[in-house]
């Protein structure tokens, strides 16, 4: 063999290298794309689970602070005027009443127009002894929809508590 093909085979060796090197590297992008797009699903979607378990917290606590109101302010309370039931009561935590302001101080990160506060009276009274119910409910719309298939589900959190006077 002449000097001269020796010299071409080994830059076809060379170039048949570095032609492997940039297809290796091109699967190696391919292979990060499709697993940090993985990984990013997961990470973004418990973000938003986070989110909906920490508003349901929160949707608790104001349940809990309006059943709490709703049982000392039963047909014993005085005046009457702040006396609660033993008709249903329903309306959004933006209102003016003092339960919509007493549900409103609980809800953190959460919009208070899009929240709404229900007491009923299962046992049919207000007097003492009998029960009262507090709904508080939340339209809450997902941070990543696509993540969840759908943009907006209600979470609803209830309270029962004895009416104490």
């Amino acid at each position: 063999m002449r000097s001269r093909d020796l010299n071409n085979m080994g830059h076809r060796r060379v170039l048949s290298s570095v032609k492997a090197r940039a297809s290796r590297r091109g699967a190696t992008i391919v292979e990060f794309v499709v697993v940090f797009g993985v990984f990013l699903t997961f990470i973004l979607s418990f973000l938003d689970l986070g989110l909906i378990l920490f508003r349901k917290q929160v949707l608790a606590d104001a349940s809990d602070r309006v059943a709490r109101y709703a049982a000392t302010h039963g047909s014993l309370s005085t005046p009457a005027s702040h006396q609660l039931g033993p008709h249903a009561i329903r309306e959004s935590a933006s209102g003016r009443s003092h339960i919509a302001r007493i549900a409103s101080t609980a809800l953190v990160t959460m919009r208070p127009e899009r929240t709404g506060v229900s007491l009923r009276w299962p046992d049919g009274d207000n007097r003492a002894g009998e029960r009262v119910q507090v709904t508080v409910s939340y339209a809450n719309d997902a941070i990543f929809p696509f993540l969840w298939g759908r943009s907006s589900r209600e979470l609803r959190e209830t309270t029962t508590a004895r009416i104490l006077r």
